[in-house]
């Protein structure tokens, strides 16, 4: 899978790479990157618990290890999870960004106007 997102994030990268003011262009280039970094969820679930499994240790004792050792133990759930929960806070920005933008661009059209 890890190799796969690789190919993904790369081939929305060459996309977004030539400019284009078509709408169409950056939602083609910009999916192969969401299920790109989706793919690479399980390497950097691992990579992240190899890194703080330690802190985890000295902070919560035998608790965090046991917790730490579960998210690798239990990956195939895990990983579809935060997947899905980054997937939808990366919209809720992305929407969020969206409608402040329309919300100033209408005050500067309504104050160019009135």
């Amino acid at each position: 899978m890890s190799i796969s997102g690789i190919i993904f994030i790369a081939a929305g990268a060459v996309i977004l790479f030539f400019p284009s003011k078509n709408i169409w262009h950056s939602y083609f280039g910009i999916l192969p990157v969401i299920i790109g970094f989706a793919l690479l969820t399980p390497v950097i679930i691992i990579l992240t618990e190899k890194i703080f499994s330690p802190v985890y240790k000295k902070l919560f004792g035998i608790t965090g290890k046991i917790a730490s050792r579960s998210i690798i133990q239990n990956i195939s759930r895990t990983y579809i999870a935060i997947a899905a929960l980054a997937l939808a806070v990366a919209a809720t920005v992305g929407v969020g960004t969206m409608i402040s933008s329309f919300r100033g661009t209408g005050i500067e059209w309504l104050e160019a106007r009135l």
